[in-house]
């Protein structure tokens, strides 16, 4: 029987790839018409230097301010946003995610302004509107920015009160940066939001994400032919998914067409591994995923949510309020949860009983020897934490980056997360996808 389904499996990949490979060829194709066409006529090269004059002038005109790092080879700027709030509420920080600036989170940042939070947005060294990176210096590892990102929540010119505490907000890959921020200064926070963070297990798949890496460095190469341009007028619609009250589509699409924009995308993903590798380190070798078996991790995996959030979508939902994980609700009952893509081990239904996933996490503490080694298990017992988890990987180009173990691992911190918590709880978003849950989330 199980030769049967993979068979077919097999049958099912392999009829896709014959579908969509001449899709693929066609797209290249056009690509690298208009790349030529742009190219050799000048028209490409000569609309990007005029279009970028425009942009520059725009991007000059965004409400953020610099602060100074000063550094041994000199000084450089940090682009931020701070904007204060009306209530006594802690301060929030959104360390960006992967290829994200301040200006692609604006959205995010507006609406925490709005529920009267004190908000700070930053781009990272070589990200958005702060400076390059120095002569020299391929990328960021995990202490420098960290380093940066205790100097941007501490900079006087904020008028915080020393010894404020902070809320951090980790979407995607900022939740490996906030994790890393917490190991190095736990005392310089209260809470966590884990908004469908990369796991830091993912330092493992380094290969993959220093490949996806490359891709992005060509883009880099092109840029000046003006043949991004076109496709980046095509995708405005998403855009406006982004877009805010002080950031237009004109703004997010002009940042977008940077050649740095590209560049910088390559970089971060090879400064992600160095903070996930920082991370997993932070955790002690008792939490440390890779070397256990998807059994050991099986109370992780499959461990009860606290409920889930998609009251719109899932099936027979009243779309009024959150499904609650007691009783007879869908998380325990529907079908649908088990048919999307995602591990064997993370089956939807049959909950690990939290005793289990408590004791799981117990062993796994004992392994470490002491807390010393484990700088991140002794905050998060500190912590007031919150998760939110997509469980959808059919969007496209999800099953290249998350494999069945990338899915497994996933699942596991952010329980771990929860679990490991003063106060912690995880909601699951099994329609959503990894994309569409940041967009919806705002919405």
């Amino acid at each position: 029987m199980a030769f049967a389904k993979s068979f077919a499996k097999a049958i099912g990949y392999g009829l896709i790839a014959i579908v969509a490979l001449p899709i693929y060829l066609a797209f290249m194709a056009i690509f690298m018409s208009l790349w030529l066409v742009f190219t050799v006529t000048a028209i490409g090269p000569i609309a990007q230097y005029v279009c970028k004059k425009s942009d520059d002038k725009l991007l000059a005109k965004s409400p953020v301010t610099y602060i100074v790092v000063h550094e041994t080879a000199g000084s450089r700027r940090l682009a931020i946003r701070w904007t204060k709030g009306i209530s006594s509420l802690p301060p929030v920080c959104i360390p960006n995610g992967l290829g994200a600036t301040l200006i692609s989170i604006s959205r995010l940042h507006e609406l925490l302004v709005d529920m009267g939070f004190s908000v700070m947005s930053y781009d990272r060294a070589g990200v958005g509107m702060s400076d390059p990176l120095p002569n020299g210096t391929h990328h960021f590892g995990a202490e420098a920015t960290i380093e940066d990102m205790h100097c941007v929540l501490t900079h006087s010119d904020l008028g915080l009160p020393s010894g404020t505490k902070w809320i951090l907000i980790g979407p995607s890959m900022g939740s490996i940066v906030a994790q890393c921020y917490i190991a190095a200064h736990p005392e310089q926070v209260c809470g966590f939001l884990n908004h469908d963070g990369f796991p830091f297990p993912f330092a493992a798949k380094r290969g993959r994400f220093e490949k996806a890496a490359m891709v992005y460095s060509m883009y880099t190469k092109i840029v000046w032919t003006g043949v991004m341009r076109p496709f980046l007028y095509l995708a405005s619609g998403t855009f406006t998914k982004i877009a805010s009250r002080d950031f237009s589509v004109a703004a997010v699409r002009a940042q977008m067409n940077q050649a740095n924009f590209f560049c910088s995308l390559a970089r971060e993903m090879v400064t992600m591994m160095d903070c996930a590798d920082y991370a997993r380190t932070a955790w002690g070798p008792g939490f440390d995923f890779q070397t256990m078996t998807p059994e050991q991790l099986l109370p992780l995996i499959n461990s009860r949510p606290a409920a889930c959030g998609d009251v719109a979508t899932a099936p027979g939902s009243t779309g009024t309020k959150p499904l609650e994980s007691e009783g007879t609700g869908l998380l325990q009952t529907g079908t649908w949860w088990v048919d999307l893509p995602r591990s064997k081990w993370e089956k939807g239904t049959d909950w690990a009983p939290e005793e289990d996933t408590r004791a799981a996490i117990a062993r796994m503490e004992h392994s470490n020897s002491d807390d010393s080694n484990a700088p991140l298990r002794a905050a998060f017992s500190t912590l007031v934490v919150r998760c939110m988890t997509s469980r959808d990987y059919s969007f496209p180009g999800g099953e290249s980056f998350y494999d069945a173990q990338m899915k497994d691992w996933s699942a596991a911190e952010h329980s771990l997360h929860a679990y490991a918590a003063a106060d912690g709880a995880r909601t699951v978003f099994p329609t959503h996808h990894h994309g569409n849950l940041f967009f919806n989330t705002v919405e």
